[in-house]
């Protein structure tokens, strides 16, 4: 019996493709925060006994996220004697991944589109997260949007709506920006 090897090697992609995760280097600005983020594999993990829940969400640290176009990954940071952070990683597109997807198994080039960044930096005082690719990078910085902050607060089970902070936030977006975009003969 003869072995198709072009479908073998399709096959052998496909899985290593799908099982993909990118590790990222939690730290904070703040010493000893505690930083929740939605990941199921170390929520697994915590739940079997096999990770303290403290080790978990303790900065600095390293931790595996799958690569996933569609998911998000929610966070919580928290700092004894200040509000609660609140908001979402910010990730990156994984170009390269889309390129050995259209080459080699065309359907899944939808799955590992997004992974998150190799550094993240929380300044919770702020409320701002830095990121960045390279540890020679210069960071990104990333402020939360209401809506990021509202769905993240949800998760973890906090109803209380978040208000503005700062203006970006408390600006119209652009969808309710151009619903009251005025013309010559009044408001549209």
């Amino acid at each position: 019996m003869r072995i198709n090897t072009n479908l073998l090697f399709v096959a052998l992609a496909t899985l290593l493709l799908s099982a993909c995760s990118t590790t990222a280097k939690i730290s904070s600005l703040q010493n000893e925060p505690l930083i929740h983020i939605k990941n199921d594999s170390t929520s697994k993990k915590v739940k079997d006994g096999t990770l303290d829940q403290k080790v978990a969400s303790a900065a600095p640290r390293s931790e595996s996220f799958p690569v996933s176009t569609f998911g998000k990954y929610e966070f919580k940071a928290v700092l004894p004697g200040r509000e609660p952070f609140y908001g979402m990683l910010p990730r990156k597109f994984n170009g390269g991944m889309l390129a050995l997807d259209i080459l080699f198994f065309t359907p899944a080039m939808l799955l590992n589109l997004n992974g998150v960044y190799p550094f993240y930096e929380f300044d919770i005082e702020n409320k701002t997260l830095r990121y960045k690719v390279k540890e020679t990078d210069k960071w990104s910085t990333y402020q939360p949007s209401l809506a990021d902050i509202n769905r993240s607060k949800d998760f973890f089970g906090d109803s209380s709506p978040a208000a503005p902070t700062t203006p970006a936030q408390a600006a119209p977006t652009s969808s309710s920006a151009a619903q009251k975009q005025e013309t010559p003969n009044g408001v549209m």
